[in-house]
């Protein structure tokens, strides 16, 4: 990795979040599903897959016809990422999402960023660099757990209320005023790596503030039915994801990496 970018907590835990990702396939995942379908026809897109993990969504879109560059912090994942690409036409990079230091400007048509904003300390400094890659009114769609129903939470302040039964009846809602790094006391994801909260208007309003506009807002819920899982159950009443499409607006925005 080069001296000039940071070290990724991923590098150091990187099997533990690709077992994580492969609990299940990637690509039947919902909120993938989700992100595809507002992207629509990437056929000879020029694509930056931003943090790109170990590469599904590259892969994904590549079979879709896209042109696809996948950045991450983490050489590990980058490494995991060309091991499984199997020779398929994918550039890969160790980058730092608040830079993009390795990119040239205006080359993208395409920016996709899928569950990792909350993971990456600048908002505003990743905006920027997506709005310099990205060629006038290119598109970049995000994908975060939902800010508003996703807040930090502990043993003190679970994230869940549930009946006698266990079944759930509420989801708890507190400190969702409380921006930055939070862990949680347990032994997943938050647990282990953490994450960055942020308020709704505060990923909304950096977005517009780096010379972008909303075109389209989804929150995904799971349809109603019986499901065996607290997460599921409370996924087919409160949305868990918050997915965001924009374009950069069709002039220069000012906006130094």
């Amino acid at each position: 990795m080069s001296r000039f970018l940071p070290e990724s907590q991923y590098d150091k835990f990187a099997d533990f979040y690709l077992e994580f990702v492969h609990r299940e396939d990637p690509a039947q995942n919902p909120i993938v599903e989700a992100v595809v379908a507002m992207l629509g026809d990437v056929t000879r897109s020029e694509v930056c897959d931003l943090a790109c993990g170990e590469g599904f969504l590259s892969r994904f879109l590549t079979a879709k016809g896209a042109r696809v560059t996948g950045i991450d912090l983490s050489a590990k994942l980058i490494e995991h990422a060309r091991h499984l690409s199997n020779g398929l036409l994918i550039d890969y990079a160790v980058d730092d999402a608040q830079r993009l230091a390795s990119l040239p400007s205006s080359l993208f048509d395409i920016v996709v960023c899928n569950m990792a904003l909350m993971d990456i300390p600048g908002l505003k400094e990743t905006y920027g660099a997506v709005n310099r890659i990205l060629r006038d009114e290119g598109t970049f769609v995000f994908s975060v757990v939902h800010p508003c129903f996703e807040t930090p939470f502990n043993a003190e302040n679970p994230a869940f209320i549930t009946d006698e039964n266990g079944n759930f009846v509420a989801k708890r809602v507190a400190r969702y005023g409380e921006e930055g790094k939070w862990f949680s006391d347990g032994d997943g994801m938050y647990g282990t790596l953490g994450s960055f909260h942020r308020k709704l208007s505060t990923y909304l309003n950096t977005l517009v503030g780096a010379s972008f506009t909303i075109v389209e807002i989804v929150e995904p819920m799971l349809p109603p039915g019986e499901y065996g899982s607290i997460t599921d159950q409370w996924a087919s009443m409160v949305p868990r994801f918050l997915i965001v499409k924009s374009t950069k607006v069709g002039c220069s925005s000012g906006w130094e990496s």
